[in-house]
């Protein structure tokens, strides 16, 4: 029985250009800035879109090829010769996602300035404080 890293080598030769790791590389950065953007972004193959998530957006946008062609290709790679590789999400469910993680860091935020003040009013600390060297500063409520 041939292994997953078998099985993905024996198909380079006859491959699409989606296999091409500085192809794939490409496609996936414009996938991903499309995705930021809200949209779902071409993807040619599934490995592709989740190799990208693995590596992180931060670094694939930001690094170039040469300086990430390693961490890339181990990513692509192993996430191709997995077993099961699952269909790439729509820009909606990321966006319903999204809306839902900005709503718990409102949430979070409100009630941790609400306890805050409560902690100021408890202790009798204002808002405003004094700084070394006579300096007063007005802490943001």
């Amino acid at each position: 029985m041939m292994t997953a890293e078998g099985r993905f080598l024996s198909l380079l030769p006859v491959c699409p250009s989606w296999l091409d790791p500085e192809l794939a590389h490409i496609e996936a950065v414009a996938g991903i800035e499309a995705r930021e953007r809200g949209l779902q972004g071409a993807w040619s193959h599934p490995a592709i879109y989740w190799a990208a998530i693995r590596v992180g957006a931060f670094d694939l946008k930001r690094m170039t090829y040469p300086e990430i062609r390693i961490r890339w290709e181990v990513a692509l790679r192993e996430t191709f010769c997995a077993d099961e590789i699952p269909a790439v999400p729509e820009a909606a469910q990321l966006s319903e996602v999204r809306e839902c993680e900005d709503a718990v860091r409102n949430d979070v935020s409100e009630a941790a300035w609400r306890a805050l003040r409560e902690l100021r009013e408890l202790t009798g600390i204002s808002a405003r404080r004094k700084m070394p060297g006579g300096n007063v500063s007005k802490n943001a409520e």
